[in-house]
C-alpha cells in the first residue's frame, strides 16, 4: 500500500469561506446607515442646538443680537445645504458677536436682555460641523468648550433668555461622546461609556424625560459602545430599549427605528446568531427598499451582508439569491466596475465553488478579477487574495499550469507585501500540484520553503499545521525512493502533531500509517508491524463502537480498518508467526464477507487470497481453496454466495483456481482502474 495523503489544514483550503479581512468579522462599528450626512441621516444627539433661532424676541433697536442671529441661522442653513466651510465662518462671526453682546449685557438686568444664541450653543455647532468634515479632534476641542462654559457660568443657556438646564449639560456630554466615538485614536470606549452614562443619568432625572426621544438617542448611542466593548447582551437591551421608545414617538415606519434594526443585526451577528442577524436585516432591507429604492447604497449593502450570511450558514440557494440581486444592486448603486461589485462577484463564486460548480465559480472570480486591477494598483492584496481563489479553482479541475501561473502571481504579490503566512499557503498548493504532475523534486523544493517559513512564523504554535507539512514531504520524499530522509520528516512530523493539543487523532493516525509503510518499504518489519499496529489501535479507538473494537458498517473508515488488518497480518506472516497472522486475515476478511459492498471488489479479493495463500504455507489446503474461491466469487459477483465448495469440488477445481488467481496477479494491474490497484 501507498502511503496516504494527510488532509492538509492550509489556509487556502478555506477558500469555500473566502471573505476579504474586513469581512470576515462583522463590522464592530453599529451604526452603517450610509446617508450620515443627508437630511434624513440617523439621528445621534449632535443637533441639539442646531435648531434656527426667532428674531421676534429681540428689542427694538439690539442691533448686535439681530446680527448674530443672523449669523447663526445662516450657519445652520449653510450647515444643513452641505456648505460647511461657510458655516464655520457664520457660526465664528456669531460666536465674536455672541461674546461681545454678553460683555455689554453684564450690567444689563434680566428683564432687558434680548433673545439671541448664547455662545456654547455657536461652540456646539462649531464642533458639528468639524465633526462633519471628519476633522474629530477639533470637534472635540470646541464641544470641551461649550461643556467648559456650562460648568462654569450659569449665565449661559442656549437662549440668553433662559436659564441654564441639566439637559444642555446632558447634550453636550453626549456630543463629546459621539465625536469620540468617531475618531479611531480618540476612541477609548471606557471614557465613552462614562460620559453616555452621565449623560443619562442627567437627563432621566428630569421628569418626563425617560421616555423623550434625546433619551431614546443616548440609549442607542451607549448601545454603540458597549458593541465596541464587545458587551453585545448589554448593548442588545439597550438598542431595544431605544426602539421602544422611538417607536412610540416617532412611528414603526421612521429612519431612526429601522437604523436600530439594522443595529440589532449587528449585534446578534457579532454573537453568532446568525438567523436572528439575518432577519433583523430584513427588517431594515424592507425599510430601506421602500424608502430608497433597489438602486440605493444601502439597499445594496444589505442584499450582500445577508447573502453573505445565508452563504456561511450553508444556505447556497438563499446566498445565490441576495448576493445576485446585490450584484444587481450594486452595480446601479456604486458603478459597474466599482470595488463592492467585484467584491460581490467574489462571494458568489464562492457560493458556487461550494456547489462545486467550478466553471461558474471561476468564471465569477475572473470577472471579479478583471475589475480589481482596473481599480486597484499591480501589487494590491485584493487582487492576491482573488488570484488565489481562481488557482484553487484551476486545480480543482486539474487546470494545473493555469493554476501555476495564478499561484506564482499571487506569490510575487504577497512576498512584496511581506506576508508570509500566505507565501507559505501558495508553497503548499504549488507543492501539491508538482506533486500531482509526478515533478516530486520541484513538489519536495517547495515543501521544504513553506516547512522552514512556518518554522519562523509559527513558534511553537499550531503545530499541526507544520505536522501536515512535514507530511507532505515525506510522502514526496517517499515518492523519490529517498527512504531515509522521508523516516525523518515523517517522525518530525508526529512529535508536531503529538505536540498540539489541538490536532486531531486522525492526523496522527495519518502519520503512523506512513511511518509503517515506509519502514516496509526498506524490509523493516519490525518496525513496520509496530507502526501499523498503532495505526489500527487509534482508529479502533476512533471508530469502534465497543469494547470488541466492532467497527460500525457506516464508518467512513471501514475500509481502512478492514486493510489495516490485512496489513498487519501478512506481516505476521512473512515472520511465520502464523496464529497472529491468522487471526489479522480472518479479521480482514470477515469484514470483507460481511460489508463486501462497502470494499472495493479488488481489495476483497486481494484480502481472501491473502488468508488463502496463508492457509497454503499452514498446509491447509481445503481452508486455502475454500478462501481462493471465496476471493474469485467476491471478484465476479462483489459476494461469495454460492461460492463455498464441497471437498469433491475443491478437489477437482484446485488447479483451475490457483491457475485463475495466477493469471489474474499477472495481469489485474492492466485491467483494474488505478486507484482499485492502489489498493
Amino acid at each position: 500500500m501507498e502511503p496516504v495523503d494527510m488532509e492538509m489544514l492550509d489556509p487556502l483550503e478555506l477558500i469555500g469561506q473566502r471573505e476579504r479581512q474586513l469581512d470576515n468579522r462583522p463590522e464592530i462599528t453599529p451604526y452603517c446607515y450610509s446617508h450620515r450626512h443627508s437630511s434624513d441621516e440617523m439621528d445621534d444627539g449632535t443637533n441639539t442646538f442646531s435648531q434656527l433661532l426667532s428674531t421676534s424676541s429681540i428689542r427694538c433697536g439690539d442691533i448686535c443680537a439681530m446680527e448674530n442671529t443672523v449669523a447663526f441661522n445662516n450657519g445652520i442653513a449653510h450647515s444643513r445645504g452641505g456648505d460647511i466651510s461657510e458655516a464655520i465662518r457664520c457660526f465664528e462671526a456669531a460666536f465674536t458677536g455672541a461674546a461681545q453682546s454678553y460683555d455689554v449685557r453684564c450690567a444689563v438686568s434680566d428683564g432687558e436682555r434680548s433673545a439671541g444664541p448664547s455662545p456654547h450653543a455657536i461652540l456646539h455647532n462649531i464642533g458639528h460641523c468639524h465633526s462633519k468634515l471628519g476633522r474629530h479632534k477639533e470637534a472635540l476641542s470646541y464641544y470641551y468648550k461649550a461643556l467648559d462654559l456650562l460648568n462654569k457660568n450659569t449665565i449661559y443657556p442656549y437662549h440668553f433668555d433662559e436659564s441654564p438646564s441639566q439637559l444642555d449639560i446632558s447634550s453636550t456630554l453626549n456630543c463629546i461622546a459621539i465625536a469620540q466615538y468617531h475618531d479611531p485614536e480618540n476612541a477609548d470606549s471606557t471614557t465613552m461609556a462614562l460620559l453616555l452614562e452621565k449623560a443619562l443619568a442627567l437627563r432621566i432625572e428630569i421628569p418626563g424625560e425617560e421616555c423623550s426621544q434625546e433619551t431614546a438617542t443616548m440609549l442607542y448611542n451607549l448601545g454603540r459602545v458597549k458593541v465596541l466593548q464587545r458587551n453585545f447582551d448589554c448593548a442588545r437591551r439597550l438598542f431595544e430599549d431605544s426602539i421602544k421608545i422611538r417607536r412610540s414617538l416617532l412611528g414603526a415606519d421612521h429612519i431612526d427605528v429601522f437604523t436600530i434594526y439594522f443595529n440589532l443585526g449587528k449585534t446578534a451577528e457579532c454573537q453568532g446568531r446568525i438567523p436572528q442577524a439575518i432577519e433583523f436585516y430584513k427588517h431594515f432591507l424592507s425599510f430601506a427598499i421602500s424608502r430608497k429604492g433597489r438602486e440605493d447604497k444601502d439597499v445594496a449593502r444589505t442584499l450582500i451582508l445577508i447573502g453573505r450570511l445565508s452563504y456561511e450558514s450553508n444556505n447556497n440557494e438563499d446566498a445565490h439569491l441576495y448576493l445576485s440581486h446585490g450584484l444587481v444592486a450594486a452595480k446601479l448603486a456604486f458603478g459597474a466596475n466599482s470595488i463592492v461589485v467585484a467584491n460581490t462577484l467574489n462571494k458568489i463564486g464562492n457560493v458556487f465553488y461550494c456547489q462545486n460548480k467550478f466553471p461558474s465559480a471561476l468564471e465569477a472570480y475572473q470577472a471579479g478579477l478583471a475589475m480589481e486591477r482596473q481599480i486597484h494598483l499591480p501589487l494590491d492584496d485584493n487582487i492576491a487574495v482573488t488570484l488565489l481563489n481562481v488557482a484553487r479553482v484551476q486545480q480543482h479541475q486539474s487546470e494545473y499550469s493555469s493554476a501555476l501561473e495564478s499561484y506564482a502571481e499571487a506569490y510575487q504579490i504577497k512576498n512584496r507585501l511581506h506576508d508570509q503566512e500566505s507565501v507559505a499557503a501558495i508553497l503548499t498548493n504549488t507543492g501539491w500540484i508538482y506533486d500531482e504532475q509526478g515533478d516530486f523534486a520541484q513538489a519536495a523544493r517547495v515543501f521544504g520553503e513553506a516547512i522552514q517559513i512556518r518554522k519562523q512564523l509559527e513558534g511553537g504554535q499550531n503545530m499541526a499545521l507544520l505536522s501536515a507539512l512535514l507530511n507532505a514531504l515525506g510522502l514526496v520524499q517517499y515518492k523519490q525512493g529517498h527512504i531515509h530522509p522521508a523516516l525523518d520528516n515523517l517522525f518530525e512530523a508526529l512529535e508536531a502533531c503529538k505536540s498540539d493539543s489541538e490536532s486531531e487523532e486522525t492526523h496522527i493516525v495519518c502519520i503512523c500509517y506512513n511511518i509503517a509503510t515506509t519502514y516496509k518499504a526498506i524490509g523493516d518489519i519490525d518496525q513496520a508491524l509496530k507502526y501499523h499496529k498503532e495505526t489500527l489501535r487509534l482508529e479502533l479507538k476512533i471508530h469502534s463502537q465497543d469494547r470488541n473494537n466492532t467497527v460500525s458498517a457506516d464508518s467512513a473508515n471501514y475500509t481502512q480498518i478492514a486493510l489495516l488488518y490485512r496489513e498487519i497480518g501478512i506481516l505476521h506472516g512473512e515472520r511465520e508467526e502464523y496464529d497472529e497472522a491468522n487471526y489479522h486475515l480472518q479479521h480482514a476478511s470477515q469484514m470483507c464477507i460481511d460489508n463486501p459492498t462497502l470494499i472495493d471488489r479488488d481489495c476483497a479479493f486481494k484480502t481472501l487470497k491473502s488468508l488463502g495463500d496463508l492457509q497454503m504455507q499452514m498446509d491447509d489446503d481445503d481452508l486455502a481453496m475454500r478462501s481462493y474461491a471465496n476471493a474469485v466469487s467476491m471478484f465476479n459477483h462483489g459476494t461469495i454466495a454460492n461460492a463455498n465448495m464441497t471437498e469433491v469440488e475443491s478437489s477437482s477445481a484446485q488447479n483451475d483456481i490457483l491457475g485463475w488467481v495466477s493469471d489474474y496477479l499477472d495481469y489485474s494491474s492492466c485491467l483494474l482502474p488505478p486507484a482499485a490497484a492502489a489498493a
